[in-house]
């Protein structure tokens, strides 16, 4: 009976490792033939993986400054300097640095508008209110960030509750319920959080049947 119950729970960690696996060559398969597309609709309830998501496809766009808090913007020209820069009868000598500085600004403008326009498109419909013309990437950012950061962090908790209260069937195939649990830790992997091999594997011993405590713990 032992040999018996223990190839079974070899079985049973083997097909939750290969679910592991092949889950993770999927999601990296995905990742690198189209980075957008992995970044999720921010509902609200998932901060904490479209935080971490969106600054990675930022920050790989090189956009990742504009969504800093403690973003300084570059100097910009006063009215009456942009009049000078403008007026055709300005000295080439006195137009280059204010076109120089004005440039930069207009650059630098251009990127924060990209990096707003790619987290709009992430923020979903119900949300769009939080999206106004005068808010900049970062000051959008900050909002979003204060407004769900505490719920995403709930949603994550609820996730890993569940993870830590699930339980196998006794008199239900274990193969068929192993795929529910690495859903569940892969969902908890998303937001953020990482558990390793060795701590996988403690949670499907966790999970088995009471019957099962006398054999776990010989092992």
């Amino acid at each position: 009976m032992f040999l018996s119950k223990s190839k079974f729970l070899t079985k049973i960690v083997k097909s939750f490792q290969i679910l592991q696996t092949t889950q993770s060559k999927n999601m990296s398969a995905h990742s690198s033939s189209s980075s957008m597309s992995i970044v999720p609709i921010l509902n609200g309830s998932n901060w904490l993986v479209f935080e971490r998501l969106m600054t990675a496809y930022l920050n790989s766009q090189g956009l990742g400054l504009h969504i800093d808090p403690k973003l300084r913007w570059p100097i910009t020209l006063s009215e009456s300097q942009l009049v000078t820069l403008h007026n055709p009868a300005t000295d080439k000598k006195e137009r280059e640095p204010l076109k120089e500085i004005y440039d930069e600004w207009v650059d630098f403008k251009e990127h924060n508008l990209k990096a707003k326009g790619y987290i709009t498109l992430k923020i979903s419909a119900g949300l769009q209110g939080l999206v106004t013309e005068s808010k900049n990437a970062e000051v959008l950012w900050k909002d979003l960030k204060d407004k769900f950061g505490k719920q995403g962090l709930a949603a994550t908790f609820a996730l890993y509750r569940q993870i830590v209260d699930w339980k196998l069937k006794e008199n239900s195939n274990p193969l068929t319920q192993v795929p529910h649990l690495v859903d569940l830790i892969n969902r908890v992997t998303n937001e953020g959080i990482t558990l390793t091999d060795k701590m996988q594997i403690m949670m499907v011993l966790h999970a088995l049947p009471q019957s099962w405590d006398s054999f776990v713990s010989n092992i």
